[in-house]
């Protein structure tokens, strides 16, 4: 069973990194090329909104997979609920 959860969070981690498109090295060059900080301001809840926003529409499209993406994963569906709390945080 930690076997099966290490291998969610792990693919969970690399998700992450995966699907921020290097936003967050994009984000520190115009924060720092910003002039004022009303710029940064408005740049960084502008950055905020768009990984909320990206975020959740990834969860939501893939969380009606959670079985096939557990089946797949592990040959039951067992790990769905584990996959889906995973895809949601």
């Amino acid at each position: 069973m930690s076997s099966a959860l290490s291998l969610i969070l792990a693919i969970q981690a690399l998700l992450t990194v995966v699907l921020s498109f290097g936003s967050d090295s994009a984000y520190s060059r115009f924060f720092f090329e910003a002039k004022t900080q009303e710029d940064r301001r408005v740049l960084t809840s502008t950055w905020i909104g768009f990984l909320a926003v990206l975020s959740t529409a990834i969860a939501l499209l893939c969380l009606p997979f959670a079985d096939a993406i557990s089946r797949a994963a592990f040959d039951n569906t067992d790990y769905a609920l584990a996959i889906a709390l995973a895809l949601l945080t």
